[in-house]
């Protein structure tokens, strides 16, 4: 939204955006320090309720799903990348390198 406001209304000189652009990316610096924002004010010293059992396990669900088939995923899809990246380099200049 900031940046929108910002776009119909220009600063008149360029320091003047400067500034309002560090100023903006203070206080978004600022709202993701506050992460986790579900932990800022939960009282460790009290029993975990069943929103927390059920965050809880919405973290493990996603946490297993990442390593379990979003890493392996990634991982075979930059390899063929970088695998496609040869054999087309290789096609257009003819062929692997000849010692």
């Amino acid at each position: 939204m900031e940046i929108y406001r910002q776009l119909q209304n220009p600063p008149s000189t360029p320091c003047d955006f400067q500034l309002e652009k560090m100023h903006f990316l203070n206080q978004q610096w600022i709202h993701l320090s506050r992460w986790p924002p579900h932990f800022a004010n939960r009282d460790l010293t009290r029993p975990m309720d069943e929103k927390d059992e059920i965050r809880k396990s919405e973290e493990l669900r996603s946490f297993l799903f990442l390593t379990v088939v979003m890493v392996p995923v990634l991982t075979v899809m930059i390899i063929a990348t970088y695998g496609f990246a040869v054999w087309f380099y290789q096609m257009l200049i003819g062929g692997p390198p000849h010692h």
